[in-house]
Formats: structure tokens, sequence, C-alpha cells
């Protein structure tokens, strides 16, 4: 199926870097998988399947050089496969330390626009604010443009005051109340993504972050279900 790069989030930061290989052969996409060292991609005709070349694994320093999801690479069509040759510089990128006796970067999620910090209002009892400030520093780092989202809403009689609470630490930074639920505040959230534009949620197991994802997307896209021990 054909579509718009600019929908997937193509803008001229990346067209100007790809400019100096137009007439390579070498064609955009913009990884939405990974699975091993298999990825699927998003491209101008569609969803496709790509592994790395070999030449990219010869040159690559480490894990995060290697694509993460969100990426934008550069492929060429080889005896039928769609092979990553290159993996375009990043605007945001978010990463962990790899587990092993060596520590190594390993980045999870690339060029996002919004990330939605998601904490829950449940009566209060899971509301965090030091938590809340810790995922602040980590999205300014990151290079994304934070929103704090306080989920549950429908479940806490006094959320205004917990908005005014996380407003201590946004550093001007949006502060929804919402609930996934009953859809209370759920325009005004989707009122902030749309084609081209990029957003991810973090927060704390339990949150209902699936939740949320499900209702902007209409559908059971993501699994829900008990609390985790930890959690992006």
């Amino acid at each position: 199926m054909q579509m718009k790069l600019e929908d997937a989030g193509w803008n001229s930061f990346f067209s100007g870097q790809y400019m100096k290989f137009s007439g390579s052969g070498l064609v955009p996409g913009r990884v939405v998988c990974r699975e091993g060292d298999r990825y699927q991609a998003v491209t101008g005709a569609g969803r496709i399947e790509c592994v790395i070349s070999g030449h990219f694994c010869y040159l690559a320093a480490g894990q995060a050089d290697y694509p993460a999801v969100g990426d934008w690479v550069l492929m060429r069509e080889d005896a039928g496969a769609h092979v990553i040759e290159r993996v375009l510089e990043r605007k945001s990128r978010f990463s962990r330390k790899s587990a092993g006796r060596v520590s190594e970067e390993q980045v999870i999620a690339a060029n996002i626009d919004i990330m939605f910090i998601t904490a829950s209002l449940d009566g209060g009892r899971n509301f965090n604010l030091r938590g809340i400030e810790r995922y602040m520093v980590m999205v300014h780092d990151g290079g994304a443009g934070p929103v704090i989202v306080l989920n549950k809403c429908d479940l806490c009689a006094e959320s205004k005051e917990f908005v005014d609470l996380a407003s201590t630490v946004a550093g001007g930074a949006p502060v929804l109340a919402v609930s996934a639920h009953t859809g209370d505040g759920m325009d005004e959230l989707h009122s902030m993504i749309g084609p081209g534009i990029t957003a991810a949620f973090t927060g704390p197991s339990g949150v209902g972050k699936s939740a949320l994802v499900n209702y902007l997307l209409g559908g059971e896209v993501c699994a829900t279900g008990d609390q985790r021990r930890d959690d992006l």
C-alpha cells in the first residue's frame, strides 16, 4: 500500500541528510519493529522486512549504532531482499544499558517528537512526584518534548490538586488529567498527535499506558494486564 513518508515522520531534518545519497539506489524507510536480527520498516511502497548488511555490521562500533524502532534507515534491494546500509542521524534517542559484564548503550527508541510521561491518579496512591521529575529529566536528555499525563482521573476526586502538583515539576510542559476508561481529557491528548508526529508513552507499570494507546487508536492494539515489576 502506497503511503507518504511525511505521514510517518519524514521531514527536512532527514531529507537534508538523504540528499547526498540521492541517485545511489538507496531508499529511505522507518523502522517500526525489530525481532532479533530482522527488522520491519515502512517505506513509500508500504511495510517491508529487512536485514542489516554485512558491511554495516563491520563498521558498527557497538549496539547503539544499530537501528532502533523509530530510526530512519537507507536500504537497497539485493536479490529480492531489502538490506539496511545506513542509519540517518537521530533527532532524539532513548537508551538503556544492556545486560552483561560490560555495560553497553542500547537505543530502544529514536526520533520521538512527544513523550507522554504517564502517572496514575487512582486515588492518588500511585502518584509519585519525584518519579515524574526523573522521567522529565530522561525525556529532556533524550531530546523529545514532554507532556505529563495523569491517567485514571475518574478514580480521583482531587485530580485538579494533582495537576497543580505535577505542574511544579513540569517546567512549562502541558499537564493533562485524563481517563482511558471514561474518555475524560482524551480529546486534548488526541489533539497533540497526528500525521508526521511521533509520540510514545513512558511511565511505571500499572498506570494504564496500554489502555491509553488503545483508546487513541480505537481498538485493542496493545495488551493490557497486571502490573509488571519494571517498565519503560
